[in-house]
């Protein structure tokens, strides 16, 4: 059976007599456990146990110590550690429904706990969890969309936290990706269909959404092109203009400076 991710409201209390017992069928199942802590600072050495037992990889036994920490001292000053624990067993486990339950988790730490010390770290997750997923950029781009959603969440609500930078890396990664699904579409419609009105929207989308897209040059000479054979060559010559003067590098140059010289040929 699923472990329930929804949190302790949704548990049953687990009286130190019961999960004694709970404790005491995992120990035998996956090795010894130290006694469940009572007394003052229980809480305290409850959070060790779990961290202990994520860091040896024991997932199962980790969340047990988590959760009770959760359900016997919710007040706790370390129950938004425990839950991002729960969060990291799931994570750390692997498998398509893990990274749900994951996910699940970071998002109800992220809830309860939104001004904890380790927020950041768990909008990260969130946001990387999804980058994990992403496909090809001619398959469905859902994963990347909201990966790139939750990388921008993190840099507006943490500008300053520690993941700021990778967060902007893989946030560059992922609008790429979008901007070369889009591309796909326009090309697909530009050299299979010949159909310049359908290439031409999907291309002024690029332009519009993704200006830092590295292969805007291109974007450009496909859109006069289109455009050229739309009948609308003064609209093209702007973007073969742009070529020449934004990407004077790149290998579009020489074509667009080309059909510059034929469109003001005409005029």
């Amino acid at each position: 059976m699923v472990p329930d991710p929804a949190g302790s409201a949704r548990r049953t209390f687990l009286t130190p007599a019961l999960a004694g017992v709970v404790l005491l069928g995992l120990a035998c199942s996956s090795g010894p456990l130290a006694e469940i802590p009572t007394g003052a600072q229980a809480d305290r050495r409850l959070l060790a146990l779990g961290q202990q037992s994520l860091e040896d990889r024991d997932w199962e036994t980790a969340r047990t110590w988590f959760r009770q920490l959760l359900d016997s001292y919710p007040r706790s000053q370390f129950a938004g550690d425990a839950r991002l624990g729960i969060a990291d067993t799931y994570n750390n486990q692997r498998g398509a429904q893990n990274a749900l339950l994951a996910a699940t988790e970071y998002r109800d730490y992220l809830t309860f706990f939104p001004n904890h010390p380790r927020a950041d770290y768990a909008q990260f997750q969130i946001a990387f969890g999804h980058f994990k997923r992403r496909r090809s950029a001619d398959r469905d781009q859902e994963d990347t969309e909201l990966a790139a959603t939750e990388f921008e969440k993190l840099l507006e609500l943490y500008p300053n936290s520690r993941y700021a930078e990778d967060a902007r890396v893989h946030l560059v990664e992922c609008r790429n990706d979008l901007a070369t699904s889009v591309l796909l579409k326009a090309e697909f419609y530009q050299d299979h269909r010949n159909w310049c009105r359908g290439a031409i929207p999907r291309l002024e989308e690029i332009l519009a959404n993704y200006p830092e897209f590295d292969r805007l040059a291109e974007v450009r000479h496909r859109l006069g092109r289109a455009l050229t054979e739309c009948g609308r060559e003064q609209e093209a010559l702007v973007h073969y203009q742009k070529i020449v003067e934004e990407h004077s590098e790149s290998p579009y140059t020489e074509a667009a400076r080309e059909r510059i010289r034929e469109i003001l040929a005409r005029t």
